[in-house]
């Protein structure tokens, strides 16, 4: 059984009862996230996420962890482009602790200055992390360079003097601006009965907003652009990210730009895995991967290689692409692919936690209900001529950007993919 459900207040209800397993997941998803800041509090979102959980007026922070521990209960929160989510994970006798738990958090928290100052560092070592980590660094540069002057050009973690500058009256005034009731998405899934779940949600949420309203904000197609952007560190490997433009979450020909992913690059037996890799032997890693949102996309190709190879590999990638464009991909591809696909999205839906995840993330993207049954029937309906459409609008080498982190090199690798 499933449901999606307003409430006058403008809180939504998902809920997905899983009668066969013996565990709830409770997810309370916000409408906020990096897309939605500015270039002054770009960060905050993630920062509050981690901030939510330093202390209640009733619970301490090690209170929060305790309590969550001594019933064996999972207890966490992440930040996306477009969402933060905060969610507990029980066994279905103990669901309406987590309610508590999460509504404490949610409405109670304190913020006070001392750790607000800690959690700076945290973040701060986050962000170094990053920037530390060529591959995750290569991924900022080539995709901030490729949404430059969109909202979709900010990262999550912010940037080090946002974070450093942060205060506790910008934390309460974003947390009462965007924290709202109608930006605000309950996500209940596992075996609990529907009349249950909305008294729990009544009790714990529904009735604790205040009437403040979130502004709609539509952030619209951005602008994509194709350069080249570097960054030089003395280590041993060259790391480059390819950003291409692709369709948006809910497009008519997402699953077979989905199938089409999975065949090109992702997965062992992938064509850039096996060319690349195993025939040339010119990379240890290299893959293609998706990120989807309401209004666009974008797909990826990760090169990880020797700076002395890093030319061939880039070259090796441009053939491959133009092999694609040039012959499609065969039955056997397309087969192996959606089968891939459909595996993937079945053992994800397995768990209560699984699809906790699956159906706030859809209902963001989309404002709907997810439906697997819908959804697994989309992707069997994928047919070879909606692969042959997605290569036409899939690796566009004109629109690409590439993003290099690695020794110093002269040579412009956009160029060589281009030409």
């Amino acid at each position: 059984m499933k449901k999606f459900e307003t409430f006058p207040s403008g809180l939504t209800l998902l809920y997905y009862q899983m009668p066969e397993v013996h565990s709830v997941s409770v997810g309370v998803f916000i409408r906020v996230g990096s897309l939605y800041e500015n270039k002054d509090n770009n960060g905050i979102s993630h920062f509050i996420e981690h901030t939510l959980f330093k202390g209640t007026s009733t619970r301490s922070a090690f209170d929060i962890v305790a309590e969550t521990d001594a019933i064996g209960a999972n207890i966490n929160a992440f930040t996306s482009k477009t969402s933060t989510c905060y969610y507990m994970q029980t066994v279905d006798t103990d669901v309406e602790k987590s309610f508590e738990i999460l509504s404490d958090i949610y409405f109670n928290s304190r913020f006070p200055v001392e750790e607000i100052e800690k959690e700076k560092g945290v973040v701060l070592e986050e962000i170094a992390m990053c920037n530390d980590t060529p591959d995750d660094l290569s991924y900022e540069l080539s995709s901030q360079a490729f949404y430059k002057g969109s909202p979709y050009a900010r990262p999550i973690l912010g940037s080090k003097a946002n974070v450093s500058a942060f205060s506790r009256d910008d934390i309460l005034d974003y947390i009462g601006t965007h924290y709202t009731a109608d930006s605000t998405y309950v996500v209940v899934a596992g075996n609990i009965p529907l009349k249950r779940t909305r008294e729990l949600v009544n009790k714990y949420f529904n009735g604790n907003f205040s009437d403040v309203k979130c502004k709609k904000r539509k952030i619209g197609v951005p602008e994509t652009h194709s350069v080249y952007v570097k960054k030089f560190k003395r280590i041993e490997q060259g790391n480059l990210n390819i950003v291409f433009p692709t369709v948006d979450y809910d497009a008519p020909l997402s699953n077979a730009t989905r199938i089409l992913n999975t065949a090109f690059g992702y997965g062992m037996s992938s064509r850039l895995y096996q060319h690349i890799r195993e025939s040339l032997g010119l990379a240890y890693s290299v893959y293609s991967y998706l990120s989807f949102y309401s209004d666009c996309g974008h797909s990826m190709v990760y090169l990880g290689t020797n700076v002395s190879n890093i030319e061939k590999a880039v070259a090796a990638v441009r053939d491959e692409i133009l092999r694609l464009k040039r012959d499609g991909i065969t039955k056997e591809e397309f087969l192996r692919g959606k089968a891939q696909l459909l595996s993937g999205f079945v053992f994800g839906s397995e768990g209560s936690n699984s699809i906790m995840n699956m159906v706030g993330r859809y209902a963001i993207r989309t404002g709907r209900m997810m439906d697997t049954d819908e959804i697994i029937a989309k992707m069997n309906a994928v047919t070879m001529d909606d692969i042959n459409e997605a290569i036409k609008i899939n690796y566009d080498i004109s629109a690409a950007t590439l993003g290099y982190v690695g020794p110093k090199i002269d040579t412009n690798l956009l160029e060589i993919l281009k030409n």
